[in-house]
């Protein structure tokens, strides 16, 4: 076989592994980040809705968050999921740096 052909082959076998590791996952790609993870007070929003996405295996469509609140240990992002048949909340705490706590559920 030619070397141009087995790159080609190995590309295209990639690309066909990558798109089983996603589809139909029905949540965003994006995994909510470690505790302790830096995270822009920008981005926290979308941070907290992948977690909820990736704890209650809901569509991010589903999810629902506050503005950030500021609070003694950081900032607080409250939240709700629609599971199609129950509503839950949730907090999302970050570090006053930035660092991401955890999802806490209510």
């Amino acid at each position: 076989m030619k070397p141009a052909s087995i790159k080609s082959g190995l590309m295209l076998l990639s690309l066909a592994l990558a798109g089983c590791s996603t589809a139909g996952s029905g949540t965003s790609a994006n995994a909510p980040p470690a505790a302790g993870t830096v995270v822009a007070q920008g981005d926290m929003p979308g941070v907290c809705q992948n977690a909820a996405a990736a704890k209650y295996n809901a569509p991010l469509e589903n999810i629902s968050t506050e503005d950030p609140v500021t609070r003694s240990f950081g900032l607080l992002i409250q939240g709700s999921v629609d599971t199609g048949t129950n509503t839950f909340g949730f907090d999302c705490r970050f570090s006053s740096s930035g660092a991401f706590l955890g999802l806490i559920t209510q």
